[in-house]
């Protein structure tokens, strides 16, 4: 890991142009909301969908009558969106991909706001002006590996809780020691557009699906739930930080800077 690090730190890594976007498909009755906003991006792309493995014939069949382009990849129904994100992560070829971008089908059944956030996000990530906004901001920062929304950008200690454990080992093992919770950030909701090399630590660490808890409805606590704050250290620890973009005119809004964005009451209500 430490090799790697120091790679990733000091080595100028290729970034192809291509961009792979990965689609967690649980709520499998969302991918045609979802698809939607892909259906005219004409960035280059390929798109990766993930889904448990008894949904796989239904969002393999929705995407042929689509006519839609996707690669349909079975996951087992463990870690929600992150567990089977990492899965593509480790396969993916880092020499065909600069950038991901990670969307999942958030349903509406969480305190209400699951409609809200997907859609919010969507429109700052997936619509297309939006989305080649944030790439030109990669181009012009070299510095940044992560980016999302500013709305959804928040202060770890708040959101923290039984997850700090979890979240200060995974960031040691990717070789982060100084985490500091009352001043780092995470993107809520686990979705974002990051270079390659910034999820590259995270994906080293070869976690697998068994290493992920049972599914059981559970709201907190989970290694998936360490993981979607742990995102930020796989991001320093590939020598990048962590920033926002506002979709409308107020640019980019670096994490830790004293302008912290405002969080909207929205969001931290679904997200507590």
């Amino acid at each position: 890991m430490a090799t790697l690090r120091s790679a990733l730190r000091h080595c100028k890594i290729d970034e192809p142009e291509r961009l792979a976007v990965v689609i967690h498909a649980y709520h499998i009755d969302l991918l045609e909301e979802c698809l939607g906003w892909l259906n005219d991006l004409t960035i280059p792309h390929d798109v990766f969908v993930t889904t448990a493995h008894d949904r796989r014939p239904m969002v393999e069949a929705f995407i042929a009558r689509q006519g839609f382009p996707a690669t349909v990849i079975s996951a087992e129904n463990r870690g929600r969106d992150v567990a089977p994100f990492l899965q593509v992560l480790q396969s993916l070829d880092f020499r065909q991909y600069g950038k991901i971008l990670k969307l999942h089908l958030k349903g509406s059944t969480e305190g209400g706001h699951g409609s809200l956030w997907r859609r919010g996000l969507f429109d700052a990530l997936a619509h297309e002006a939006s989305l080649k906004q944030a790439l030109g901001l990669f181009e012009s920062h070299a510095e940044v590996g992560i980016l999302g929304p500013s709305a959804f950008l928040l202060s770890m200690r708040p959101f923290l809780g039984r997850n700090e454990q979890a979240v200060r080992r995974l960031a040691e093992r990717m070789g982060v020691f100084d985490a500091d919770p009352d001043k780092d950030t995470f993107f809520a909701g686990t979705m974002f557009l990051a270079r390659t090399k910034a999820l590259l630590p995270l994906g080293a660490l070869g976690l697998l699906p068994d290493d992920f808890e049972p599914e059981q409805g559970q709201s907190n606590g989970t290694l998936a739930h360490a993981i979607e704050r742990a995102i930020t250290y796989s991001t320093k620890a590939a020598g990048l930080e962590v920033a926002a973009f506002d979709v409308t005119d107020r640019g980019l809004i670096f994490e830790g800077r004293p302008d912290f964005p405002y969080v909207t009451t929205s969001v931290r209500g679904a997200f507590a």
